[in-house]
């Protein structure tokens, strides 16, 4: 909040950018990656039920223009999709 309230100020009146540079200095880290606590990873999954309607996303994720999004409730296997996804995209 006090880098908000700096950069929108006065006194700042040649650079309100607020970039990541600025916001790491404002959270005291030296690097980007000290936020995180673990590296990104998925969940390992034993059993994955084929589902058609797999192609059908490959196909609208391979069209221009906006971007794809997937919307679930937990639990109906988003990451298992977004895997497929980037299997089949990879493969090409």
């Amino acid at each position: 909040r006090n880098l908000i309230r700096i950069k929108a100020g006065p006194g700042s009146e040649t650079d309100k950018r607020v970039d990541r540079v600025a916001v790491l200095a404002e959270l005291d880290v030296d690097h980007e990656e000290r936020l995180y606590p673990t590296p990104d990873a998925f969940p390992e999954v034993r059993t994955v039920i084929a589902r058609s309607v797999l192609d059908t996303i490959v196909a609208h994720a391979r069209t221009p223009g906006l971007p794809l999004v997937l919307h679930a409730t937990g639990g109906m296997g988003k990451t298992v999709i977004m895997q497929g996804i980037a299997e089949c995209l990879a493969a090409e």
